[in-house]
């Protein structure tokens, strides 16, 4: 009796290290998993009896496949992971979309942030964190809109939705991943940014700077192009 209790806390002992080597080194799951098959112990706060490589199964499902400055392929798109949510991922895509906003493309194609500065009547904050026009409904609702064209761009993919990155999250992510953030790879250096920085004009990210840029046209020119941000399942890639 004394020698079978030493082995089954030796056991669990062995499981607990196991478990802390996986989140290393998920490596070690496969060469354990064949002789863990038929070892099993009953789950702790329940009478359920499963097997070690069962327990193993569920931690592993668990570890996260990407995480966030991983470059990732969805849909024949590329982009960047730039938030793990739980179930979901947040990827920021690697350019601008092209001028139907339908496709990435490598270049420095813009557009009108909106066809109003509908936010004008609100009292808005001279500092971060700034009013995200991401959730603004006339601005959603906007069909000509960067914030209508990420979200419909993001739904195309088969995505949760899309949206625009923000001026807190540029500015959070801009000095460990100062190459995602300001496009050194690509020509997609000039992008919109989901916050308005006053009245009229909208925070946007331009050549290695956070900036801020008018909503519409300037003297005939366009500023900043579309770079959307898309929510998906983690099992989608």
């Amino acid at each position: 009796m004394k020698n079978n209790k030493k082995l089954k806390t030796a056991l669990i002992v062995f499981i607990v290290i196991l478990a802390l080597v996986l989140c290393f080194n998920v490596g070690v799951y496969a060469a354990y998993a064949l002789a863990a098959t038929e070892v099993s112990y009953t789950k702790p706060g329940t009478s359920t009896s499963i097997s070690v490589k069962t327990a193993l199964d569920e931690l592993y499902t668990k570890i996260p496949k990407h995480k966030v400055g991983d470059a990732v392929t969805y849909k024949g798109e590329p982009f960047y992971v730039i938030a793990d949510k739980g179930t979901t991922y947040e990827l920021l895509a690697k350019y601008v979309l092209n001028s139907a906003a339908t496709k990435q493309e490598n270049a420095d194609t813009d557009c009108v942030f909106s066809t109003s500065n509908y936010w004008k009547g609100e009292k808005l904050p001279s500092s971060s964190p700034y009013l995200n026009l991401n959730t603004y409904l006339a601005v959603r609702n906007d069909t000509g809109s960067a914030v209508y064209k990420a979200n419909s761009y993001a739904k195309s993919l088969g995505a949760i939705g899309g949206r625009l990155l923000t001026y807190e999250e540029a500015n959070s992510l801009k000095n460990s991943y100062n190459d995602i953030i300001f496009v050194t790879y690509g020509k997609s250096k000039y992008y919109w940014l989901g916050s308005a920085k006053n009245t009229y004009y909208v925070w946007g990210v331009s050549y290695g700077t956070l900036n801020s840029f008018n909503f519409g046209l300037s003297d005939n020119r366009l500023y900043c192009g579309l770079r959307p941000v898309i929510e998906i399942s983690k099992s989608a890639i």
